[in-house]
């Protein structure tokens, strides 16, 4: 038999794919390899119908074509030979299987890469070997139906041991097929390939992460070669150099891009090449002659081509604004230290270099970060008319981004300490003697007192005359409904004095909580009783505690709506209706309060033509604490106002 060309061929593919065709012992398989000997005849047949050539280039497909004909050797010796030599080769997992796709044949190499042994895996379906998402969309049933139609089904993918873990593997799925064609079952043969697969993956993460850095990198990132020339440099690098493409500067002596200052160059590349890190400030023009100042770095690349790695910073404008201030710094320390406002020094970047301790006292925290950094709350303010304050607003910016000569702003700022208090900002250009804008200086002023009483002035002034004539209308509009509806003159007269007395007791009680808690329920009820319209108005809600700010605002409000509808609206008809009503709610994960106003049965509404002292108060004492809507629909005005809990609770404005 050993002059069998058959088997012969099996030999030499053996050789090939580095197996010993004459290794006397190895572990023995069990399960479908049993019967084998009783298949040698029908086995033969197939073996007519198997490729004679290599599935791929590699050995452990020859090794997957040798064990598909040594189980059709013409002899059982044969077989046990090729048998043994099957089982030694456990690097590989080779597996026969039905037609059906049942395992009949499990080699070592198949129970050490994927777990089961033969007794555990003989008789189940090879899908055992693939994973859920591949069995989903029914990979092993396509890969043995691409086996019968193109005698081959080649396969990489990733695999599941009887552990759960994943592997990727390598391998291929051949038909057994009987000498009249007919289909016996299939070979299938695989190679743990995770390791590989892994290591290029991960190269390929590490050479997309460091073309990240480069690319996300502000510096000027350069490579040299031993001579000292440029090899590769990052995109922004050529941004910084003014350089169009890098043609401009590969091959080219890194030293020669230096006009001076080349014994630092000259040092840095020394300690590099010695295996430490050179490092030198100096000054180096662009490719199109601009200078700037570099803060340079050289290091030697760990390889065996003697490299070096260059990262250059650009300093110019921390260089110049440092040299200009340095100047004159003692004049600047003598003017800090002495005036009472609080005083920051910025360079022409809008970075703050210094400032004065009376910053800290007014703003409560220090000023050592970039100007409008709001990081930390800090640069954070409000306009008067609750926009916040951006970076740019900020008078630093105007002069120097703009170029102003002088600037002014006064925010509603958001001090250290979680308090809000008004500041005047006021910067000013700084200039070298040639005329340079090298940084700019911010006065800042503690305005809160001023500013708050002018507010409060400007608003009592306001109101003062509105309630003065609201409370004429008010009682003019009284003494007509109860003139209307009294029987007598007598009773005329007791009932319009009680409500007159019942109107100045209500703005009393207004004023007496103006600091205090106040219960939602009474206060509704307080501002509402002046219009002893009791039958007319409908109040629904449930208890809620409002502190003094929020507590004040709804009762202007609600005094204010009252006036006007008894006026105008719903409570000037005696079938008009008013209802208040208010709920808490869940919004955006805390509690808010929900308050709605509507009329009903009034005189038709039209909007008015132009806003007046009252509708502005509405939405004035409202806004500040949420969200407030007036609709002035034909059958009733509706007010809608929502605003969080917390806010409205809120003990200090």
């Amino acid at each position: 038999m050993e002059h069998d060309p058959e088997v012969a061929r099996l030999r030499a593919l053996l050789a090939q794919a580095g197996i010993d065709p004459d290794a006397a012992s190895a572990p023995c398989i069990r399960g479908g390899l049993d019967d084998a000997r009783a298949e040698v005849e029908s086995l033969r047949q197939a073996n007519a119908r198997l490729t004679q050539e290599s599935v791929r280039t590699t050995g452990n497909y020859r090794l997957a074509l040798s064990f598909g004909q040594a189980k059709l050797a013409t002899s059982e010796a044969e077989l046990d030979r090729f048998e043994t030599i099957l089982q030694s080769a456990i690097d590989f997992a080779i597996i026969v299987t039905d037609l059906s796709g049942r395992v009949t044949t499990w080699n070592e190499g198949a129970a050490r890469i994927l777990g089961w042994t033969a007794d555990e895996i003989v008789g189940e379906h090879v899908r055992a070997i693939f994973t859920p998402e591949d069995r989903a969309v029914g990979i092993p049933e396509t890969e043995m139906t691409k086996a019968l139609v193109a005698d081959r089904a080649n396969d990489e993918r990733w695999h599941v041991r009887k552990s759960g873990e994943r592997f990727y593997a390598v391998g291929t799925m051949m038909p057994l097929r009987a000498d009249d064609g007919t289909s016996l079952g299939f070979l299938k043969i695989l190679r743990d390939q995770t390791e590989p697969r892994l290591a290029e993956e991960q190269l390929r993460d590490s050479e997309a992460f460091t073309r990240s850095i480069l690319a996300a990198s502000r510096d000027c990132i350069k490579v040299l070669d031993a001579d000292g020339r440029v090899t590769a440099i990052n995109e922004n690098g050529l941004v910084l150099l003014e350089a169009t493409s890098i043609e401009e500067l590969q091959g080219r002596p890194w030293i020669d891009f230096w006009s001076d200052d080349r014994n630092l160059v000259d040092q840095a590349i020394a300690a590099a090449e010695r295996g430490d890190s050179g490092r030198f400030q100096a000054r180096c023009p662009t490719t199109k002659g601009t200078l700037r100042w570099w803060d340079v770095v050289v290091t030697r690349i760990a390889a065996p081509q003697g490299q070096l790695l260059v990262v250059s910073r650009d300093i110019t404008e921390a260089k110049e604004a440092e040299l200009s201030i340095a100047a004159s710094a003692h004049r600047l320390q003598t003017i800090l230290d002495t005036i009472p406002i609080g005083v920051l020094i910025a360079d022409r970047g809008g970075r703050i270099i210094e400032g004065n301790q009376r910053v800290a006292e007014i703003l409560k925290h220090t000023a050592t970060r970039e100007f409008g950094d709001v990081s930390g709350n800090r640069w954070v303010a409000f306009h008067e008319d609750g926009r916040q304050v951006q970076r740019d607003d900020y008078p630093l910016g105007q002069v120097l981004r703009d170029g102003e000569a002088r600037s002014s702003l006064e925010v509603d700022y958001q001090k250290g300490d979680a308090t809000r208090g008004w500041v005047r900002f006021e910067a000013a250009s700084i200039q070298d003697e040639a005329g340079v804008r090298t940084g700019a200086v911010v006065a800042i002023t503690d305005i809160d007192l001023r500013k708050r009483a002018e507010a409060q002035q400007r608003f009592l002034m306001g109101e003062l005359s509105h309630r003065v004539k609201n409370i004429l209308a008010v009682v003019v509009s009284i003494a007509r409904q109860t003139l209307r509806n009294a029987k007598t003159m007598d009773d005329a007269s007791e009932a319009l004095l009680s409500r007159i007395n019942a109107l100045a007791s209500a703005h009393d009680v207004l004023m007496q909580h103006q600091w205090a808690a106040a219960d939602m329920t009474s206060l509704v009820a307080g501002a509402m009783r002046l219009h002893d319209t009791d039958k007319q108005v409908v109040v629904s809600g449930p208890d809620l505690r409002l502190g003094p700010q929020a507590a004040l605002s709804i009762a202007l409000v609600l005094h204010e709506l009252g006036t006007n509808a008894v006026k105008y609206g719903a409570l000037s008809d005696p079938d008009g209706r008013v209802d208040i009503i208010w709920t808490q709610e869940i919004e955006a994960g805390e509690p808010h309060l929900f308050l709605r106003w509507r009329e009903t049965g009034g005189p038709p509404v039209v909007a008015p033509a132009k806003t007046g002292f009252g509708s502005r108060l509405i939405t004035h004492s409202l806004s500040s604490f949420g969200k407030v809507t007036m609709d002035y629909a034909p059958g009733g005005l509706i007010l809608d106002f929502k605003a969080p809990m917390k806010r409205i609770q809120q003990i200090h404005a």
